[in-house]
């Protein structure tokens, strides 16, 4: 390739480099290939939010509501498991076959997996969902799945891209095993936001303390004495005031950041024993969380054992409650 023919790749296109022996080789995907998803024929993400964004100005125009639908397959992973990829993407193409007898061809993408959106209108749009979800079901010679459907309506003042993460996000409430479907509202929105301060703000809560160690005593009933404790997270929010673990640790959880907080925790609690020692004043052992999703990203063995040796504290004045 010539220079102009290397920069038209980088600007249109997606290439690789092989630079074994020497030479370097290109891969050029055409921009037809870059918007339409090779299995289904449907939009892909980028392609879809600039189409709907025309088609959001028509809709209107009409006097009418524009909507974003995010439809997502319940155990698209089990079908998988049971059939094979190759029944899975027969239904994958089935269902983006009935998408477009729905809503037209160029109203409806496939964003990767089992996830299609669609632009459309409000106005009769549950009778028309009751019908495709009854359509669902016939699909693939009846070996089908059921599909959670999540609906937005367009706001002017977010882009297309924040309303497919609604709808999403509405699709996401629906927790029967049957087909069924959702409207944004106001209590996802505020689920929505609870979520984003939270991943946005944990790792400035834990470097400027916002989160700490509580310790709930153990007490033997026989003796009625204090035998350990346990160490408990609480994150007390200079905005949000007291926000509760039920609500933090399984977000940091699902989104691989539990492992920090658990070594946070284990290193204030031995920081804490280290200080009582020092201070010739009674310990006694410490229970500690740690995520089994913690060993994906880390030792915590190591690690907890390294915090205990480097502040002199021993080892056995730790237990482990894997969670």
């Amino acid at each position: 390739l010539d220079a102009n023919e290397v920069q038209y790749v980088e600007d249109y296109g997606r290439y690789v480099q092989d630079s074994s022996e020497g030479a370097i080789f290109y891969v050029f995907i055409s921009p037809a290939q870059m918007k339409v998803d090779t299995l289904t024929g449907l939009s892909k993400r980028r392609h879809f939010i600039q189409f709907a964004n025309r088609n959001w100005d028509y809709i209107s125009a009409a006097g009418e509501t524009p909507v974003i639908i995010s439809f997502d397959f319940i155990n698209m992973k089990g079908f998988n498991s049971s059939y094979g990829m190759d029944e899975g993407d027969r239904l994958l193409v089935s269902f983006a076959d009935l998408l477009t007898g729905y809503f037209g061809n160029g109203c409806c993408a496939r964003f990767g997996e089992d996830h299609f959106y669609v632009i459309t209108k409000k106005e009769g749009l549950e009778e028309e969902l009751d019908k495709f979800i009854a359509d669902v079901y016939r699909l693939n010679d009846r070996k089908s799945l059921s599909v959670r459907i999540g609906i937005a309506e367009c706001d002017p003042d977010f882009s297309i891209s924040v309303i497919c993460d609604r709808a999403k996000a509405a699709s996401d409430t629906v927790d029967t095993v049957e087909s069924a479907y959702a409207w944004f509202n106001e209590d996802i929105y505020n689920e929505m936001s609870r979520r984003e301060y939270i991943l946005t703000h944990v790792e400035t809560a834990l470097s400027e303390g916002w989160i700490e160690p509580f310790f709930q005593p153990v007490v033997r009933t026989l003796t009625t004495f204090l035998c350990s404790v346990e160490a408990l997270a609480r994150w007390h929010d200079p905005e949000r005031g007291m926000i509760s673990p039920g609500d933090f640790v399984p977000l940091m959880e699902e989104h691989g950041l539990s492992y920090k907080l658990d070594i946070y925790i284990v290193e204030r609690v031995v920081s804490m024993l280290q200080q009582r020692i020092k201070e010739g004043l009674p310990v006694v052992p410490v229970s500690v969380n740690v995520s089994r999703s913690d060993f994906d990203f880390c030792d915590p063995v190591e690690l907890i054992a390294e915090l205990c040796d480097a502040h002199g504290v021993r080892r056995s004045y730790i237990c482990v409650e894997i969670t």
